[in-house]
């Protein structure tokens, strides 16, 4: 005989046991029969999908089959996976066995011990949970010691995280309920985690407490023992390492400043510069087809060296290259006017200022400087003299005879 997928004495089993027997009652009606044939062995006409029977084994499934009438107790045993699949999916086609049949032929223990629990408890999760279902959940789970009451009151939150542990539990209690908590604690004088859980009561705790926070519990109880899987956080990926300049609009690129675009008069031309007009050399405009616009300086743009095959992107950006948008796309740019030099400035005398000091000369003194400088002639040259008058004295100007 195949052994039990799982086994009914272990924790995990036995709590989803309790659950899926509270699953059939009215009080504790979570899914519906329908709805457990929608998850197990969802079908159409045409088609149908397995999600129980090859779980079960030959011993298992055959009498259920026996049982509903569709096929002999001895075919029953002998029949595949596929077999039994096509003759479940004609019995419910053709209504000789509907949703009610289906959930009463397959018991409780049958459904936790062989079907894959995880599986089970996305079914179960799946429905509505009322008062009644998330009692039956913590009760059976803490009793089975799934969780503990210390790992409660640190789990227990409020829907916005602010608020956690007896905060969360006391909100929604009264002043006479409060004053009924503290009493107990004192009456056990147990302020442990276990105390403060047992003296307010799995009841009082579920009634008073919202459902949203308590099957938040539920889910992180799951995911303890093992039956959901916890959801992963979604990777968010990077936007690629764009340079402004690619992305750059034309309003940018219009909105740059002159200094940006235009080069410089008397600056000579980069070695390696392209004009700004593409594909065509000069002297080609007159069999171009491209249309001309005005034509404007372009900015001389120095190639860099071209980098191996193999090298690794560098993570220096190189800066944004900006064409003026009335530059001419064919013509070559013109030839920079060199404005001519300044003259120099005139010179300027340097006036004698009007509050000079004045420097005593005798009169002698000026007599000679107003004199005119003149040059000395040989005696040879000189004019006779005037009839009677006087040899000039060849003694020195101011001299006594």
């Amino acid at each position: 005989m195949i052994s039990a997928r799982n086994d009914l004495n272990s924790p995990v089993p036995k709590f989803c046991l309790v659950l899926e027997a509270s699953r059939r009652t009215t009080e504790g009606r979570v899914r519906t029969a329908h709805e457990l044939v929608a998850h197990f062995f969802p079908y159409t006409e045409t088609t149908s999908t397995d999600r129980l029977f090859h779980f079960l084994p030959p011993e298992v499934r055959g009498p259920i089959l026996t049982a509903w009438g569709v096929r002999g107790q001895k075919s029953a045993l002998r029949d595949s996976d596929e077999k039994v699949r096509a003759v479940v999916h004609d019995a419910l086609v053709a209504g000789d066995v509907d949703a009610r049949m289906f959930e009463a032929s397959i018991a409780p223990e049958v459904v936790v011990r062989w079907l894959d629990l995880p599986d089970w408890w996305g079914f179960w999760r799946g429905g509505k949970l009322a008062k009644f279902s998330i009692l039956k959940a913590l009760e059976s789970g803490y009793e089975l010691g799934l969780f503990d009451a210390e790992w409660f009151l640190q789990t227990v939150a409020s829907k916005d995280g602010k608020t956690r542990g007896t905060d969360v539990l006391a909100e929604g209690l009264s002043k006479a309920d409060l004053t009924e908590w503290l009493r107990a604690i004192y009456v056990t004088a147990d302020g442990s985690p276990r105390g403060i859980v047992a003296a307010l009561g799995w009841d009082q705790i579920v009634s008073k407490t919202p459902d949203d926070v308590l099957i938040a519990v539920l889910d992180a109880i799951a995911i303890k023992v093992g039956l959901k899987e916890e959801a992963k956080p979604k990777k968010v990926e990077s936007a690629p390492n764009v340079s402004p300049a690619a992305t750059a609009t034309p309003a940018a690129t219009s909105a740059a400043t002159p200094a940006a675009t235009a080069p410089t008069a008397n600056a000579p031309a980069a070695t390696g510069s392209a004009p700004a007009a593409t594909g065509s050399a000069p002297g080609d405009d007159a069999h171009s087809t491209s249309p001309r616009v005005s034509a404007a300086p372009a900015v001389p743009v120095s190639r860099a060296p071209e980098a191996p095959a193999d090298a690794k992107p560098a993570g220096r950006k190189l800066p944004a290259i900006l064409f003026p948008a009335t530059a001419r796309v064919n013509d070559p740019p013109p030839e920079p006017k060199i404005e001519p030099p300044p003259p120099p400035p005139a010179e300027v005398k340097e006036a004698a200022p009007a509050d000079a000091e004045e420097i005593p000369i005798s009169a002698d003194a000026f007599e000679e400087l107003a004199q005119p400088t003149t040059t000395a002639r040989p005696e040879a040259d000189a004019p006779p003299p005037p009839k009677g008058g006087k040899r000039p004295s060849k003694a020195p100007h101011g001299a006594k005879a």
